[in-house]
């Protein structure tokens, strides 16, 4: 499991660094979730509200996102990685300008409990994509 958990990281990280297929990222995507899934005991409906980028009500679902932003390298230990949304930026064509701003906003944030660092971390990532017009929320 960890071996499988090791090959998501590289593929993903890799497809953050480079532009690829939508269809291809959203698979990698799937992965990850499917696999953070068997690993924080997360429900379908846990991930259904991820994928419709709702809150989630649940311990396993805050876990789950904090998850998928470790495999996604955006986050490490409970803390925003520099590097993590550099790359992320990158792969979503923004603005270095727009990229700082959100890391300026974000990177400060944690808890104790990395679920809990996890989920405030991707509200101020939801939060400040949309104030900045990235993505498709």
């Amino acid at each position: 499991m960890k071996f499988l958990s090791a090959v998501l990281i590289l593929i993903v990280s890799a497809a953050m660094v480079k532009s690829i297929d939508p269809e291809e990222k959203k698979k990698m995507m799937m992965a990850a979730v499917t696999s953070c899934k068997a690993s924080t005991g997360a429900r379908d409906d846990d991930i259904s509200k991820f994928m419709m980028h709702k809150d989630p009500e649940t311990k396993e679902g805050r876990c789950l996102i904090n998850c998928f932003f470790e495999t996604m390298g955006i986050i490490k230990d409970g803390k925003l990685l520099k590097e993590g949304i550099l790359a992320w930026g990158k792969s979503m064509n923004a603005p270095d300008d727009i990229i700082q701003n959100i890391l300026t906003e974000c990177e400060a944030l944690s808890d104790p409990d990395v679920c809990e660092s996890g989920m405030k971390i991707g509200l101020c990532l939801k939060q400040n994509g949309k104030k900045f017009k990235l993505g498709n929320d």
